[in-house]
């Protein structure tokens, strides 16, 4: 279950003010809503950008509470740069979007950015 719904209504917004603000129809901000997790990268991005949330958070993948203001940033960033690959490669397949970001916390996890 992702978390558009929750973080709108804490904004008093419907789904028609979310379109207004963020640019993007309401059909698709329904969809996101009810878990039609194949929409563009940059359409997440923009929800994710209004709420000043991640993808991650945003999808309901994740949750923040435990981490510090830092750790919110470094993730944040992490997360914009592999949308920033993924949306200029939209052609990948599911399981090549996968193994990108596979690599990504393979690397982290060597260099101990990641525990």
């Amino acid at each position: 279950m992702n978390r558009i719904k929750e973080l709108r209504n804490k904004k008093r917004l419907s789904q028609t003010e979310l379109a207004e603000k963020t640019g993007i129809s309401q059909p698709l901000i329904s969809r996101c809503e009810k878990g039609f997790e194949n929409s563009k990268a940059s359409t997440w991005q923009a929800l994710a950008n209004f709420f000043g949330v991640s993808i991650e958070y945003l999808q309901g993948k994740c949750t923040y509470e435990d981490l510090n203001d830092v750790e919110r940033d470094i993730c944040r960033e992490v997360e914009n740069m592999i949308s920033v690959v993924l949306e200029r490669n939209s052609n990948l397949t599911a399981e090549s979007r996968r193994n990108i970001v596979g690599a990504v916390i393979n690397d982290m996890e060597s260099k101990k950015y990641l525990v």
